[in-house]
């Protein structure tokens, strides 16, 4: 009777053979069943599915990488497994794109293209396409050196926070950390800047979010009137909201989406209403949700640990 990691071994042996794994050489030819003749280097071994899948290119720089990283053809001894080498290309945190909106849409089409993202497969293919359209890749200091510049400590925290769950920015410079397509916004910028802003409590602003959405011209006055955080452009059919957290943001968006469906007489006494009652049920210890925002940060959530240590959550009174 097998024991259980007999049984293993013996399912993964079947899997192995059921996916007919091959073998690829350095020019990205597939050369046959995954065994080395004599003579031969190091192979590379997919199922055979997979590197038919990959472009003849692709498979030629999988296998010369394998040989690069694991060069030894044979090993002495018992035990003494391969070492397991990334078939796809990465790219390395200390790498920026050159064209970051275009590599924001090649990280777009990934996640579309697959189920699973990121993923090693997801990012090569995503660096593939980037580069096929022209993109390149310059090298910069660590996100640490680039946030050392900036004057103003609340804006570098809080791109720390993001950094958390967003992942690098897609731009990070002297004085902005911008994430293109993600928790519900076009693009989110954080500036190396403290706006005072006193509405509807005295509160520093420093936080941007974006989302696309058509808005009348005729709405422009009462919406200017209702608050100096909605920024409108009419010729990108774009609206922004400036405040000190997402959260703010998404509730000043959410206004302006209501007031252009007609759903809401604009005044700007319904706009710091909606502030205040988000900040109540912050308070409460109750959670603001919106169907369109999904709050990936969990920047309503009154457990988040990143405000007991600041003070600016949702516009917050300056003491």
């Amino acid at each position: 009777m097998l024991s259980f990691n007999d049984f293993i071994l013996d399912e993964d042996l079947r899997q192995w053979f059921k996916d007919r794994w091959v073998r690829m050489d350095t020019k990205g030819n597939i050369k046959g069943d995954c065994a080395r003749e004599p003579g031969e280097g190091k192979p590379k071994c997919l199922p055979i599915a997979k590197a038919r899948a990959m472009d003849k290119e692709d498979r030629a720089t999988a296998a010369r990488r394998k040989r690069r990283e694991d060069p030894i053809a044979d090993r002495s001894g018992k035990g003494n497994k391969p070492i397991n080498v990334q078939t796809e290309e990465y790219i390395e945190e200390k790498n920026a794109p050159t064209n970051p909106a275009l590599w924001s849409r090649a990280k777009s089409l990934a996640r579309q293209k697959f189920d699973v993202y990121p993923s090693a497969y997801a990012n090569g293919w995503a660096a593939k396409w980037y580069k096929g359209k022209g993109g390149g890749w310059k090298s910069i200091s660590e996100s640490a050196d680039v946030l050392s510049q900036w004057k103003n400590q609340e804006p570098v925290s809080y791109t720390k926070h993001l950094t958390k769950f967003f992942g690098k920015p897609d731009e990070l410079t002297e004085n902005r950390a911008v994430w293109y397509n993600v928790d519900g916004f076009k693009r989110i910028e954080i500036l190396d800047e403290y706006v005072m802003h006193a509405s509807p409590v005295p509160h520093y602003d420093y936080v941007y979010s974006y989302v696309d959405l058509k808005v009348p011209h005729n709405l422009s006055n009462v919406l200017a009137d209702s608050s100096e955080s909605i920024l409108l452009d009419h010729l990108k059919g774009e609206v922004g909201a400036r405040c000190a957290s997402l959260s703010a943001n998404a509730v000043t968006i959410q206004y302006v989406m209501d007031v252009v469906e007609g759903n809401v007489k604009p005044s700007k006494q319904e706009y710091e209403s909606r502030i205040k009652a988000m900040k109540k049920m912050f308070k409460d210890g109750k959670r603001y949700q919106l169907d369109w925002w999904p709050d990936i940060t969990k920047d309503t959530d009154p457990s988040n640990t990143y405000y007991e240590h600041v003070d600016h959550h949702c516009c917050s009174i300056i003491s």
